[in-house]
């Protein structure tokens, strides 16, 4: 793969040269959040509304995810998931659209994704057995996804020389999968969930240079190099959960995710060059396209991940904290063969940090109806510091979110409504001849109203009906 992007830059090296003065010209490294993150999403009624924080005090489907030992205290059976979750992920790359060796700039200097997010982010049924002591079940979770797009145009003052760069990546992975819990005694918990991650990942990195060859101030040749990442892949990983309960007070809980066993995956890297103008650059072999393809097995990582959490439980007010470590862990995106070198813009070889989140939530209820949550939470980039390197490398921001939202209960259903905000700084390099680091800025801002799906509107009604039979309501 590192093979076939050099031919094709140094067949047209002229074009670069000519253009920007041999500075660097490519975007930031293509990322995707898979490999950037560990915490984009929450899920259920406490987490969502408490940050997450959940770990240690978590009795409802979503007890399958963050701690499976949780499931034994559901005591009936339900199903939960997102009604509708939405929002906006902007990211921000400080002077990515400049260019030096360019006599003007056209337009902004910094450049700008920004994605609308919308998306059923979970979906839960859990089973009650033997009187509640056992449940067993079935659930879904989209733990991450990434839709961006930077497009910059450049043009120089006198119309000679004009460049488009656009960069566009498309990455989601879905955990789905089987869960049990059981109870031992009246205080503790035990559960087990296997799920099958799948992950489907493409991007794609654009860079058109336009060029007037007859100085009549109008564009009429093209070189343009293209490259393109697609990818589908599997893994199996299995988390052990436990619930302990000393006293109606206290909970706590702890949960082991084992490492991903890869089962399947294919991808493919690509390369295109269209050159219509060669004889600017004394090339003379003719306008032509050059195309070069590489297929492999395509892989993602999960590492070794360990969580603690505990809460306190009052009468109206209930405070939990949780923690998750991740183990480091590589691998390659596509095949071994790739290793050799990084490409121009796609990361080949991945490399993720020791990372540590943390949340703290609490749930105050205003009535026996009306549950209040409030989080806080770290959302820390897996990408190790910047290192001086040739080749190149993910974005590294470590984000920070809180979240609030307001619920009904009634029974076993409930409704919940709600918003979070996910902000951070960092860094991110583009290379070609050498490498540049830029500063790089992500704003998440969403909106979620989720629950007990089948319920949802029968619970709603019932609000309404129980406000209009209030004294003094028409």
């Amino acid at each position: 793969m590192r093979r076939a992007t050099q031919r094709a830059l140094r067949r047209s090296a002229a074009v670069i040269a000519t253009g920007l003065a041999g500075a660097a010209l490519l975007w930031p490294a293509a990322a995707a959040a898979d490999d950037l993150h560990y915490a984009d999403f929450r899920f259920g009624q406490r987490a969502l509304g408490m940050g997450g924080a959940v770990i240690g005090f978590v009795a409802e489907p979503v007890a399958g995810y963050y701690n499976p030992g949780g499931l034994a205290f559901l005591g009936r059976t339900t199903f939960s998931g997102s009604v509708s979750y939405f929002g906006t992920d902007r990211r921000t790359v400080k002077r990515g659209g400049y260019f030096e060796g360019l006599d003007a700039v056209v337009g902004r200097q910094d450049s700008e994704s920004s994605g609308l997010l919308t998306l059923p982010s979970s979906s839960a049924l859990m089973k009650s057995l033997a009187g509640g002591r056992h449940v067993i079940g079935f659930s879904t979770y989209l733990v991450s996804d990434t839709r961006e797009r930077f497009a910059d145009r450049i043009d120089r003052d006198d119309q000679a020389l004009g460049f488009d760069l656009d960069r566009a990546v498309d990455d989601r992975t879905t955990f789905m999968g089987p869960s049990y819990g059981v109870r031992l005694g009246e205080a503790l918990g035990l559960g087990l969930s296997v799920f099958y991650a799948r992950r489907q990942a493409r991007s794609t990195s654009i860079l058109a240079a336009r060029f007037d060859t007859d100085d009549d101030r109008a564009f009429d040749g093209l070189w343009q190099f293209t490259e393109s990442f697609n990818a589908t892949d599997g893994m199996l990983l299995a988390r052990i959960g436990a619930m302990w309960r000393p006293d109606p007070a206290w909970s706590l809980g702890l949960t082991v995710t084992t490492p991903a066993v890869w089962l399947h995956g294919e991808g493919t890297y690509s390369i295109r060059v269209i050159d219509t103008a060669p004889e600017l650059f004394d090339e003379g072999d003719g306008p032509g396209l050059y195309e070069e393809r590489y297929a492999d097995e395509a892989r993602s990582g999960y590492p070794l991940h360990v969580g603690l959490g505990a809460a306190w439980i009052g009468e109206d007010l209930t405070v939990a904290l949780s923690g998750d470590l991740y183990l480091p862990v590589a691998y390659n995106r596509l095949g071994a063969d790739a290793a050799e070198g990084e490409t121009v813009d796609a990361v080949n070889r991945v490399e993720r940090e020791l990372t540590v989140n943390g949340a703290l939530g609490v749930e105050y209820r205003i009535t026996e109806a009306f549950p209040l949550r409030a989080g806080v939470f770290t959302n820390h980039s897996t990408v190790p510091g910047y290192t001086a390197s040739d080749r190149a490398r993910l974005p590294d921001v470590d984000l920070y979110g809180a979240s609030l939202s307001i619920g009904y209960v009634s029974g076993g259903d409930a409704i919940n409504l709600g918003g979070e905000v996910q902000l951070g700084r960092g860094t991110a390099t583009r290379t070609f001849e050498e490498t540049e680091v830029l500063d790089r800025a992500q704003l998440r801002v969403m909106i979620f109203l989720s629950g007990a799906v089948a319920f949802a509107k029968s619970t709603a009604g019932k609000v309404i009906r129980e406000v209009m039979d209030e004294p003094g309501q028409p």
